[in-house]
């Protein structure tokens, strides 16, 4: 039986770990939109940040298609706070991909918000106050709603230096 290529969802909220511990999870870098971000604002500083985020929409919308065309695996970094991560389980679960959702929490608002603050310090981007309380709350409602679509789920704590898992593995076809 051919085994079938992945897609995976790493989510959590901002300040989580997600880019920094995402890799030793999932078997693909993940895209990350607010890394591609950072990098178009430095090659393009006169561009408005319309420009920047159709740049990222259309990049991933891109590689989107070309892992389904090529049947490659897949990884997309989220907070989960919009109908964008579900648009993609749904497109590459049409296209009879494996999904599984990796999600690196926190315990509070306030601890996004303090490691945002610390990232920030060390040159990384920063978030505002009011989008870090929203992606933190509206996050975890989405991820709660969405638990049925994943095949595979891993809970990790965000807060661990080396991403310490909270929850085993969830595989639905090994039961």
């Amino acid at each position: 039986m051919e085994r079938r290529p992945e897609f995976t969802i790493i989510a959590g909220p901002n300040g989580a770990s997600k880019s920094r511990l995402g890799i030793f999870y999932s078997n693909v870098q993940a895209f990350d939109g607010d890394r591609l971000a950072m990098t178009l604002k430095k090659e393009h500083p006169d561009w408005v940040s319309r420009w920047i985020d159709g740049t990222v929409i259309s990049t991933l919308m891109k590689e989107t298609d070309n892992a389904i065309e090529n049947k490659l695996n897949y990884a997309f970094e989220t907070n989960f706070s919009s109908n964008l991560a579900t648009h993609l389980i749904q497109k590459f679960k049409d296209a009879g991909y494996k999904i599984s959702l990796i999600y690196f929490g926190l315990s509070s608002k306030e601890d996004s918000l303090s490691r945002v603050m610390q990232r920030q310090v060390m040159g990384g981007h920063n978030v505002s106050q009011e989008v870090i309380e929203y992606n933190f709350t509206e996050g975890i409602k989405r991820v709660r709603a969405s638990l049925a679509l994943f095949e595979n789920i891993l809970f990790v704590d965000g807060t661990s230096d080396f991403g310490d898992i909270i929850t085993p593995v969830r595989d639905k076809n090994s039961s």
